[in-house]
């Protein structure tokens, strides 16, 4: 589950369509929930792309909030499942997979993109402090009843150990790289890269 998906433009929806592509080849019954320009259902190869109707650029927090209801409403609606992945976007989709895991009784895992509401202030959002201490109770209280959160970076790793979390819950799995949009050179005619480190003025 997340905001953006391809053709919808955005990385943390490359990243899921790998994902979402791995666990159908792997024989699961894999189900995307999204938005788009308009409300529809379509196939990705063996993937199912549910979308609900979005902004691609939602306007302000309450456009993120439509958004959010509107996911968490389709999902809902949707028939039990074994496993549920929420990633950051929009923010708190922890909730919603808490909410699943609580009334359809399946799994869930939290592929966290970003720390909310921590990553407000570095994007210049200001709430009153209640408001963000609140917000923050609320979305990591979701998180510790994960399955397990799956994040991008040893950083982010240690800022939820400093909440409290287990360590043992966190996995660190970096973001790969794009290959649809990387091209990798094999050509032998090239010229060879040199790297320099402090060790190189040693020898």
């Amino acid at each position: 589950m997340n905001r953006v998906y391809p053709p919808v433009r955005g990385a943390s929806g490359r990243v899921l369509r790998d994902l979402a592509r791995s666990f159908a080849r792997e024989g699961w019954q894999v189900t995307v929930i999204t938005t788009g320009p308009k409300a529809m259902s379509e196939r990705d190869g063996a993937v199912r792309v549910i979308r609900v109707k979005g902004a691609e650029k939602p306007s302000g927090a309450l456009g993120y909030l439509w958004i959010w209801m509107k996911l968490l409403w389709t999902a809902l609606r949707l028939p039990k499942t074994h496993l549920v992945v929420t990633l950051t976007d929009p923010p708190f989709l922890a909730i919603v997979g808490r909410i699943l895991q609580f009334f359809k009784r399946n799994h869930h895992i939290h592929w966290c993109q970003d720390l909310y509401p921590d990553v407000f202030s570095a994007l210049g959002i200001k709430f009153p402090e209640f408001i963000m201490r609140f917000l923050k109770n609320r979305v990591r209280a979701a998180m510790k009843r994960a399955d397990k959160v799956i994040v991008i970076g040893r950083c982010m790793a240690r800022h939820l150990n400093y909440d409290g979390f287990d360590p043992k819950q966190i996995t660190v799995i970096p973001n790969w790289v794009d290959s649809e949009l990387v091209q990798f050179s094999q050509d032998d005619d090239c010229e060879p890269v040199h790297i320099t480190t402090p060790e190189s003025y040693r020898s």
